[in-house]
């Protein structure tokens, strides 16, 4: 069969000063949605690792422009402020995340994990240190 070329259809320009550590779709099905990890490029006390989630459907073609399709239409770029999420909790960078089809599971530097469940506005459902030092790799059930 004939391989088609993937296009890029979306660019984001991160916050100066913030470099990305992880990132994943939000779910493991589609690809409407992307989650992001950051921390600061420069280590500062009181500055919080972020976890944040942008949207990123599929461009459909311009309504104004009948015909257009995301393979005529050059790459958009998603804007800073157009966030579905912010997760600011972690205190250490985020190293690892994870999704099934109810949560997001992420974990950090210092090795705390937190259960995130995306069915009631990302709220934090669970906090904990599995064990000293960082998190290697973390995967959950699909359910």
């Amino acid at each position: 069969g004939k391989f088609e070329v993937p296009k890029l259809e979306s660019t984001l320009e991160m916050e100066e000063g913030f470099a990305v550590t992880a990132l994943i779709f939000r779910d493991e099905d589609t690809s409407r949605a992307f989650v992001i990890a950051c921390r600061p490029e420069a280590p500062s006390r009181g500055i919080k690792h972020y976890i944040r989630i942008w949207p990123c459907d599929p461009l459909s073609g311009d309504p104004q422009m009948p015909g257009t399709t995301s393979q005529s239409l050059a790459p958009r770029a998603l804007q800073r402020d157009g966030v579905i999420a912010s997760l600011e909790d972690h205190v250490a960078p985020v190293s690892h995340l994870a999704v099934n089809s109810t949560c997001l599971v992420s974990c950090d530097a210092s090795g705390e994990c937190r259960l995130w469940q995306k069915n009631r506005a990302m709220a934090c459902r669970a906090t904990a240190r599995l064990h000293k030092g960082p998190v290697v790799d973390v995967a959950v059930d699909r359910h």
